[in-house]
């Protein structure tokens, strides 16, 4: 039985120590994986850093380059404002030479209207006496010529009165 007893109690041994050989080389394989895991990580994480690195590198480029064309493009925006305010403004002070022309000119068409109208009132007033004056004579014509007809009426029937008295006393 003794003999059982040492074979138990070395297997013991033997399994205590298999048992630890075993916990030793699952902590030292855990450790190991642990490690390479570590590293693994340490690798993925420095390539995801680089690669954010790359990509936050080309974005500040990209941003660059944005707000470049964005001023470039504020630069031209201002540029044609002034420039449509320029434009704007020659405009406006063309217009407004342009009405004082007009202004000037419809004065000056008003002026001679104006003095046409006078003179064609002058000259219809001058008509409307001539023609009075006129109508006037020839009414005064008239009125002579009827009065000398009557006058010639009269002779001409003294004239004759007096030929066809003479003639009775002839005859």
């Amino acid at each position: 039985h003794e003999a059982v007893d040492a074979v138990e109690t070395r297997l013991d041994k033997e399994a205590e120590a298999l048992e630890d050989l075993m916990d030793k080389t699952a902590r030292d394989l855990a450790s190991t994986l642990d490690d390479r895991l570590q590293a693994s990580m340490k690798a993925a994480v420095e390539n995801m850093s680089e690669d954010l690195n790359r990509e936050v590198e080309k974005l500040a480029e990209g941003q660059t380059r944005v707000e470049a064309e964005q001023e470039t493009q504020m630069r031209r925006i201002e540029a044609n404002r002034k420039g449509m305010e320029q434009r704007a403004k020659q405009a406006e002070a063309r217009t407004e030479e342009m009405e004082h022309r007009l202004g000037v000119e419809v004065k000056r068409v008003r002026d001679e209207v104006g003095a046409q109208r006078e003179g064609i009132e002058n000259r219809i007033d001058a008509l409307d006496e001539a023609h009075h004056e006129t109508h006037a004579a020839l009414e005064q014509n008239t009125s002579d010529s009827i009065e000398r007809q009557q006058i010639l009426d009269v002779k001409l029937k003294r004239l004759e009165y007096t030929l066809l008295g003479e003639g009775s006393k002839d005859g």
